[in-house]
């Protein structure tokens, strides 16, 4: 097989793996779904999570929410807030101080807590506003299976995108 018949066949199936990904979409934002996962709206969130043999014990999730940004929604106030969470709840360490991040051209704050929402699960945030509309995703996982899910997590943020008429959706 020569040079060009190599990458021609590895760039075949490399493409059909990232066109393959099933991709979560909502107005506000979209990225590609770790292979198995699956979502639901749950009241004004959508819940993400991978596949469990039990069917009700999961080791990770994803949960999206966005609103209409109001004067409190900006990146200072929640790298602040994201700082503050463990000594206002007397729970929680952070593992990853609040950053400010840019994925896909957009502006985010990126923080990991362990035990900020469930005891033994670690939490990344990130939060971003965009135009009118502020966006929170949380990925959470549990301490014993971190690096079991390190792909997924990588996977939807390297495809993390907000939509760009995010912002006329938000004033309907």
């Amino acid at each position: 097989m020569s040079k060009a018949q190599w990458l021609a066949a590895v760039s075949s199936v490399l493409c059909a793996t990232v066109t393959a990904a099933e991709r979560f979409e909502n107005i506000y934002l979209s990225f590609n779904l770790p292979d198995g996962w699956k979502c639901k709206q749950e009241e004004t969130e959508f819940v993400c999570t991978p596949p469990s043999p039990t069917g009700k014990n999961y080791p990770a999730m994803m949960i999206m929410a966005a609103k209409l940004a109001g004067p409190d929604d900006t990146l200072a106030a929640y790298k602040l807030h994201l700082g503050q969470i463990p000594p206002a709840t007397g729970r929680g360490t952070i593992v990853k101080s609040p950053i400010q991040t840019d994925i896909q051209g957009v502006l985010w704050i990126d923080a990991t807590l362990l035990g900020s929402e469930v005891e033994n699960y670690y939490t990344r945030y990130m939060a971003t506003v965009k135009g009118d509309v502020a966006v929170l995703f949380t990925f959470s996982v549990h301490k014993s299976r971190y690096e079991d899910f390190a792909g997924a997590y990588t996977l939807v943020t390297q495809t993390l995108k907000i939509k760009q008429d995010a912002m006329k959706q938000g004033r309907r």
